[in-house]
């Protein structure tokens, strides 16, 4: 299933270290046909601010996702071992009018975790058309205290209480602004996987959201995983 020989690099926005990898998987069209034949399973999660459906993934893709986690990224990221991970396939879906201000923000993948512990965050795209977008990656311009505020202000407005603060139109976040600075881009490309700490502000970068449509074989496809390690 996975390259055993991928190209592998390291970029590093605001010095901190994302992880490329290139044609991850043998054969990438095993999972958008698994996508495309399980649609109907796809669902709105309730617990995250996803903007579209999800598929979650069994323990042994899980699993087979952590060996490669190991294999590419745990050195340039500092983990030693896996304590919980878990992966869905996911569809983005909506448009910049239909998404709450959430969804219009960066966000953290804040996992249970301890100081000694890592959030680790990959994304695999699994589509053709690279105009759907890749990886945006953002550094607070404010002390963690008041961007955890601002967060959790935000978290509680209505659409048009979120456009007064931020004084921009509906769209998918793609520039810096008065809370956070746009320090990179992970461009996307079919069978390209990117492994970051999911503990730093990022976000889809969709700037033709036009293109988005609910369909797992033409719209914007990944597969996203979530793992809890163990700090080296």
């Amino acid at each position: 299933m996975f390259n055993p020989d991928p190209p592998i690099q390291v970029e590093a926005f605001a010095s901190r270290p994302v992880v490329v990898v290139d044609d991850v998987l043998t054969d990438p069209n095993l999972l958008r046909g698994m996508a495309a034949k399980h649609w109907d399973a796809f669902a709105v999660a309730g617990h995250n601010a996803f903007p579209g459906p999800e598929l979650a993934l069994p323990d042994s893709a899980v699993q087979a996702f952590m060996l490669a986690l190991h294999a590419h990224a745990a050195d340039s990221l500092g983990l030693r071992s896996v304590i919980s991970a878990h992966a869905r396939l996911s569809v983005v879906t909506r448009q910049p009018a239909q998404l709450s201000p959430l969804q219009r923000m960066c966000h953290r993948d804040r996992l249970q975790s301890s100081p000694d512990q890592i959030v680790v965050a990959g994304v695999l795209y699994l589509f053709d058309d690279v105009r759907l977008g890749g990886t945006n990656f953002f550094e607070p311009l404010l002390a963690p205290a008041a961007i955890d505020a601002h967060m959790q202000a935000c978290s509680g407005m209505s659409t048009p209480q979120y456009e007064a603060l931020s004084h921009a139109p509906a769209s998918y976040m793609l520039t810096s602004n008065a809370w956070f600075a746009h320090v990179g881009t992970a461009l996307p490309r079919q069978n390209r996987m990117i492994w970051y700490e999911g503990s730093r502000f990022h976000g889809s970068h969709i700037e033709q959201p036009s293109l988005l449509v609910a369909d797992p074989l033409l719209g914007r496809l990944t597969l996203n995983v979530f793992a809890v390690c163990e700090r080296f």
